[in-house]
């Protein structure tokens, strides 16, 4: 289960804060009334912006009671998805405000079109 939280305003004050050390949080378990969890360790996601891929830490802790685990996510990103939320934003905005859809794509990679 992921928790979202505002660690950084974007991917490079995450990495700047969060690339080789874990938040300092503490984090109670849903499941066992509050009961601390320990860190666990992490894993690596892709974060897309427009202009290039990062490598992303995402941290991990476990509760010693049940054994259960949660992901902290930064909040630019969303669950399962790559792509930097303020870009996903942007192509949606564009979208409604009746852009063609070639034109937004190539906004979103970052690549000029005529």
């Amino acid at each position: 289960m992921p928790i979202i939280l505002p660690l950084g305003r974007s991917v490079y004050a995450y990495l700047r804060g969060y690339g080789d050390e874990s938040p300092a949080l503490s984090i109670g378990c849903s499941n066992c009334e509050g009961l601390a969890m320990h860190k666990h360790g992490h894993y690596w996601r892709s974060a897309v912006t427009g202009h290039r891929v990062f490598r992303v830490p995402i941290y991990r802790w476990r509760c010693p009671g049940c054994r259960g685990t949660v992901s902290v996510l930064p909040d630019f990103l969303a669950p399962y998805a790559r792509v930097v939320s303020v870009v996903r934003e942007g192509v949606v905005r564009r979208y409604v405000r009746g852009w063609p859809v070639a034109k937004i794509a190539a906004r979103a990679c970052g690549v000029a079109v005529s």
